[in-house]
């Protein structure tokens, strides 16, 4: 016991505390992703337009309507160019504002934007149903809600295990150990997946999208919803869709024109951080 007389347990304890509580939650999210990703992978309500959404984001959710209708003859694509090549028949929403959309014809930015912009209300109740299932996070500040709860909460265990300890909780050494104190619990909590960065996907979002990849494709769409525009096996397709332009995903595309750019960091940005 002498050798170890130096050793402040109150310190001590509050330390292993604060992280074994930050990493247990961290990895009791992804036991969770593991026992519920396969359940909801396999659901039948998997329409290509949720999947790319879940998977890529606004710009992916339209690419599913785009390659649907060149896949059906009603649009032709070459050198990233969309125009109508046959008759329409019957179409759902989406496909009506991409058809009308196209025009004498369009390029892909231009078709991604003026769609999902057209088409945010959906897009933004169908993320909706995925923040209710826990495979997004809260938009907003609220985003941190989580974060911040559970930080309070370890930090606040931390200092009473001090108190009880009888541990020296004032001067230069305990403030820094106080910092400390909050500083693990929100680095560890606040960098899970879906709590930072443009991806809003948690970590069972994150399983259930890879989930969506390994699932048979019946349609080219269903294609591009699980794995986007770069996985559509015809090679010579896949170049006239994209062209020079980037594959769909949540992150900002660097590559687009400056507009797309901006206005797609603004409908990504407000699909997470804005009340829906």
């Amino acid at each position: 016991m002498g050798r170890f007389a130096w050793v402040d347990w109150g310190w001590v304890s509050a330390f292993t505390v604060v992280l074994a509580g930050a990493l247990g939650a961290r990895w009791h999210e992804r036991s969770q992703a593991s026992l519920r990703a396969t359940r909801i992978a396999a659901g039948d309500e998997w329409a290509p337009l949720s999947m790319g959404l879940l998977t890529g984001g606004p710009r992916r959710a339209v690419d599913t309507v785009i390659v649907g209708l060149v896949d059906r003859g009603v649009l032709a694509a070459q050198a990233g160019v969309l125009t109508r090549a046959g008759a329409t028949g019957t179409l759902s929403e989406p496909e009506r504002t991409v058809v009308e959309a196209v025009g004498q014809g369009a390029r892909l930015p231009a078709l991604r934007l003026d769609t999902a912009v057209a088409e945010k209300s959906l897009l933004s109740l169908i993320y909706q149903t995925f923040r209710v299932r826990g495979l997004v996070v809260t938009p907003g500040w609220r985003r941190h809600l989580a974060a911040i709860a559970g930080t309070l909460a370890l930090s606040g265990l931390g200092a009473a295990l001090l108190i009880l300890f009888g541990s020296p909780t004032t001067g230069p050494v305990p403030a820094l150990g106080f910092a400390c104190l909050v500083a693990i619990p929100a680095a560890a909590l606040a960098t899970r997946r879906g709590h930072w960065g443009h991806d809003p996907r948690t970590a069972l979002g994150h399983r259930v999208s890879a989930l969506l990849a390994l699932r048979p494709s019946l349609a080219l769409a269903d294609t591009v919803g699980a794995q986007g525009i770069t996985a559509i096996p015809d090679e010579a397709l896949r170049a006239a869709i994209l062209d020079t332009e980037p594959e769909g995903t949540w992150h900002p595309s660097t590559r687009s024109a400056a507009n797309d750019l901006t206005e797609l960091r603004w409908l990504g940005a407000d699909l997470i951080q804005n009340k829906l």
